[in-house]
């Protein structure tokens, strides 16, 4: 078994590409006008009717038609919208219970959110065990005077001791596992101070100075607090500044030594990694985000003063754990949270958000169970069904080998999706077995907390993955060769049993259909096949677009989106209309009289809508000035499947007649 690790993580933007690929799996918007609608056709029919505009022909471009005046709908983003209506569950079940309280990981929760409302768990016992861990460390060099030597402090030992005790901070260069489902996670936090002429620097000075005060240090530290805060400010631009690049490099152990010999690699990754494995394990090779930023950290670590670095790391400790710590300390961050942007709420407020935090599969866990419909299962699992069915004819009549087709219909057939959770309630107790919550003394529970993510880290099984990964995202996705449908996705306004099929279809069914598709064996080979006309056809369709980009001299977003991609988003709408065509055959639902649309208009309609951006209108119009990039993206996606000419009843097939038939993977 070979462990991959990052070392340090540089964050890309794809903006565009997370829009397509993001949106294609369809969430609702919701305005506020319409928010309040019992009625579920009442609230589809708003919906449709705030965000069109008559003034474009669907025949020539859906999306506009569908959209055109969504800015005008007074709308909340569903990026927003979904987390918020969740996260208000969420807290209303922590705060005040739920069912099932007798199970492990929900006695925790309990335990847990008791524990940080508690003020007799932040009392001196907290100050006295920080005490006590400074001291293990090696103490501070601001408060030692002339006691601490240089020769005292390494900051490989630093780290590895801190990881011990529960200390899940990165101070200097940290091992973590990656992920390609994780690819979104930090390692350093960018900058929030640029220079010294800053002001931000000289309210963050006073922050830490005040804190010296509190912990009785009398003497006038402010060259220490200034080294302090120079060496976090270097640490966070070497990170800044490697964070345009998204690429990884891998390298052998044997490589990283070589080319960085002053770092004890071999004592990092045995004390970091593989200590806390349970079953052994030979680390090869290691992922970087980026070798520049190790090389300026090596030299940055190279010429700093030990007592500097000392200085920095346990600096980086109180101040995570200040708003664990009595009131004195709690005010001083409230304070300061008035001049610098950071998370200053209620204690309750925040206490939910520890949990969510340090307890993330048992709270979502609770969120699942309290949240299970049983009627929202079969018709989501009736939804799977017919959508397998449906990619299983267009595979069997499609171009490939009959080896091919019989290899990728039993993948289909087989593939499996979770709907809520998976596991029994002893996996779950299993997870939690070795966690305990210290009520007595609230930031011990959350250095237990943090040892216990730390020792499991690198040791996840599928359960233990699917545990903490399952619900933290809101659409469906792929972990662990399944497909998870999570119950946040399955709820209103989003989703319900009462919608009509050309509504569930468009939404969840596209969800479905577009992870389903990616799951097809030969789709990476097929974007390769350089003399394969349908792969052919794909790539100078998407030259089109990029031909528009390279004269568009704006300021606006330009769709980047890779080969396969393309071919997934497209197929995902196709298979979800498809499907819904065929089910929907008998009997014919009946359509709210204040629209004059057909059930298949209606599939489509909700369908783009699950895509209306925030402001479409700021974009302009760069492909023949009648369409954006997105626009221009959407109508291709739409029309592989041409029926949807037919069921506008476009007489000259207009998009086609000017720019082409649209390429079809099957």
């Amino acid at each position: 078994m070979t462990t991959s690790v990052p070392v340090i993580r540089c964050k890309g933007n794809q903006l565009w590409q997370d829009t397509v690929l993001g949106c294609i799996v369809g969430i609702f918007f919701i305005g506020t006008s319409v928010a309040g609608v019992v009625d579920n056709t009442q609230y589809i029919t708003s919906r449709i009717i705030n965000y069109r505009n008559t003034s474009y022909n669907p025949c020539e471009n859906i999306y506009a038609f569908a959209c055109g005046n969504y800015l005008k709908a007074n709308v909340t983003p569903p990026i927003i919208l979904q987390p918020s209506l969740v996260a208000n569950d969420i807290t209303d079940l922590i705060q005040n219970g739920g069912s099932h309280r007798e199970l492990k990981p929900f006695k925790l929760i309990e335990d847990l959110y008791k524990t940080c409302m508690d003020d007799n768990a932040v009392g001196q016992e907290v100050l006295a065990l920080l005490d006590r861990i400074l001291k293990k460390l090696g103490n501070w060099p601001v408060f030692e005077d002339g006691r601490w030597k240089e020769s005292d402090f390494d900051w490989i030992d630093f780290t590895i001791g801190s990881k011990k005790l529960g200390l899940d901070i990165n101070y200097f260069l940290d091992l973590k596992p990656w992920r390609v489902m994780e690819f979104n996670k930090t390692v350093i936090a960018p900058a929030e101070f640029k220079d010294s002429s800053d002001p931000l620097v000289a309210a963050y000075a006073k922050y830490i100075q005040s804190v010296f005060a509190l912990l009785k240090n009398k003497k006038n530290s402010s060259r220490e607090i200034s080294e302090i805060i120079e060496f976090e400010r270097q640490v966070s631009k070497i990170n800044l500044y490697n964070s345009k690049d998204i690429y990884t490099e891998k390298l052998t152990l044997e490589d990283l030594v070589k080319k960085w010999p002053t770092i004890n690699w071999n004592e990092l990754i045995s004390n970091i990694i593989l200590r806390n494995l349970k079953a052994p394990v030979k680390i090869t090779e290691i992922f970087l985000w980026s070798s520049q930023a190790v090389s300026d950290f090596v030299d940055l670590v190279l010429k700093t003063p030990n007592h500097v670095k000392a200085n920095y790391a346990v600096w980086k400790i109180i101040q995570k754990t200040i708003p664990h710590l009595t009131e004195k300390y709690r005010v001083l961050h409230r304070e300061y949270c008035l001049v610098q942007k950071c998370e200053n709420t209620t204690r309750a407020h925040s206490c939910v958000g520890v949990l969510k935090r340090h307890l993330a599969p048992a709270v979502n866990l609770l969120y699942a169970k309290s949240h299970h419909n049983s009627d929202s299962e079969a018709l989501v699992t009736d939804i799977i069904r017919n959508m397998k069915d449906e990619l299983v004819r267009m595979i069997n009549e499609s171009w490939m080998s009959q080896e091919a087709k019989q290899k990728n219909v039993e993948i289909v057939r087989n593939k499996e999706f979770v709907i809520g959770f998976k596991g029994k309630d002893d996996d779950w107790v299993k997870f939690y077995e070795n966690l305990e919550i210290d009520t007595s003394n609230y930031l011990q529970a959350l250095l237990d907390l943090e040892l216990f993510a730390i020792e499991n880290r690198f040791n996840e099984t599928d359960f233990d993955g699917e545990a903490k990964k399952l619900f933290e995202e809101f659409l469906v996705s792929s972990l662990y060769g399944k497909i998870y449908i999570p119950w946040s996705s399955l709820r209103k306004p989003f989703f319900d049993v009462s919608y009509p099929l050309y509504v569930n279809y468009a939404s969840i069914g596209s969800y479905i259909a577009y992870e389903l598709i990616k799951s097809v064996d030969n789709l990476e080979d097929f974007t390769k096949d350089v003399e394969n006309e349908k792969a052919a056809c794909f790539r100078n369709q998407w030259s089109i677009i990029d031909n528009f980009n390279l004269n568009d001299h704006t300021s606006a977003p330009k769709i980047r989106m890779a080969l396969n991609a393309q071919i997934v988003a497209q197929m995902g709408m196709k298979i979800a209309y498809l499907t819904y065509r065929r089910v929907a055959q008998s009997p014919k639902e009946e359509v709210p009289f204040q629209l004059t649309y057909t059930n298949h208009q209606l599939f489509w309609i909700n369908l783009a809508q699950n895509f209306c951006q925030e402001d479409p209108q700021h974009e302009p119009k760069t492909i023949d000035h009648k369409y954006t990039s997105f626009e221009y993206f959407f109508s291709k996606a739409v029309t592989s499947a041409p029926e949807i000419y037919d069921d506008f009843n476009c007489s000259d097939k207009s998009f086609a007649k000017n720019y082409g038939t649209s390429c079809s993977y099957l």
